[in-house]
């Protein structure tokens, strides 16, 4: 069995609170994605899920596991994007990053800008915080950071 596959797939139960939008999510039917979870019950053993025909809820190893799987997928997710980054400069192949992230390599001669009549187009990036009178230090100083990082030079 494929564990990120079926971490995946109980994250879209989880996420969808059902396991038909799970498989309407994920493009499959609602007897492979519950043919997964038992499987990954299985290979755990501990029942994520307690399941009727009208709904369900986590068990406490559920919600431990939902928890640890977010956080992974998190690292995964950052660890992913430094092994392509890693992959480019090594001369593995190509790869698509903000012209922030490339440029210092770039003016090295590190790498090299393969289509420069092409553009990915433009991203916005948004700082979303609770509206009061008096915003936290960290959070002025977070968005200030980020505003100087992404702005275009």
């Amino acid at each position: 069995m494929d564990q990120l596959l079926a971490m995946r797939v109980f994250r879209s139960i989880v996420d969808a609170k059902g396991f038909s939008a799970a498989a309407e999510r994920l493009g499959t039917s609602h007897s492979t994605i519950s043919r997964q979870l038992k499987q990954l019950e299985a290979t755990l053993g501990v029942q994520l899920i307690n399941r009727n025909t009208r709904r369900f809820a986590l068990t406490a190893a559920g919600e431990r596991y939902f928890a640890a799987s977010v956080e992974l997928n998190g690292r995964l997710t950052f660890d992913a994007i430094t092994a392509l980054y890693s992959a480019a400069l090594a001369g593995a192949g190509i790869a698509a990053f903000t012209r922030h992230t490339v440029r210092t390599d770039l003016a090295r001669g590190h790498l090299v800008h393969l289509l420069p009549g092409y553009s990915l187009g433009t991203r916005h990036y948004y700082a979303l915080y609770p509206q009061t009178r008096h915003v936290a230090p960290k959070v002025r100083a977070f968005v200030d950071h980020m505003a100087e990082h992404y702005r275009e030079r």
